[in-house]
């Protein structure tokens, strides 16, 4: 498992655009055939990004705060 940045201008959650100035924590994994595979890490919304989206996660955010 190792540490990556998703690179991204831009997240949609539930129909609402949100910019993202460096990018989205992420995860490298091999999968059981050993081909690379990366997710996104996410946490409990913050309160602002609930009420903007109304998710109850959001993406971790790379010197970025919602």
């Amino acid at each position: 498992m190792e540490p990556v940045v998703i690179p991204a201008k831009l997240g949609l959650e539930k129909g609402t655009w949100f910019p993202i100035l460096v990018g989205i924590r992420g995860l490298l994994v091999e999968d059981e055939e050993g081909r690379p595979v990366v997710y996104m890490v996410c946490e409990p919304s913050t309160h602002y990004f609930r009420i903007m989206t109304g998710c109850d996660r959001m993406p971790v955010l790379v010197d970025q705060r919602y």
